[in-house]
């Protein structure tokens, strides 16, 4: 659970902090009350959470592809809906059995194609 840090206290705390994230502590909450400000974070924890950003940018990336029935925002957010919810589904699959599957429904899709 990260630690949450008054504003007014970082100036005394920044040695504190730095030990904490070369321990592997990976989080700090900087804020007032219940009102975050800024999160500090350690090296490696940033690089997974840029990994997870880029991850889920392609995700979306691969999803955007058009869709004949977009003919306005809403019916292109409902058709995101639903690849939403269908990807739901694979959530437990890795990227690469994900590639793994979709590279055979490719194969089997483009064949019946050319038959």
């Amino acid at each position: 659970m990260p630690e949450t840090i008054r504003i007014s206290e970082m100036p005394t705390r920044w040695t504190d902090i730095s030990t904490a994230l070369r321990a592997g502590k990976h989080e700090f909450m900087i804020g007032e009350g219940r009102l975050v400000e800024a999160v500090i974070v350690s090296p490696a924890w940033y690089r997974r959470l840029l990994a997870l950003a880029r991850q889920e940018e392609r995700r979306r990336h691969v999803l955007a592809l058009p869709l004949p029935a977009a003919t306005s925002q809403a019916t292109w957010n409902a058709g995101f809906a639903t690849l939403e919810r269908i990807s739901e589904k694979f959530s437990g699959l890795s990227d690469d059995d994900l590639d793994a599957l979709f590279s055979e429904v490719l194969a089997e899709v483009r064949g019946a194609k050319s038959a």
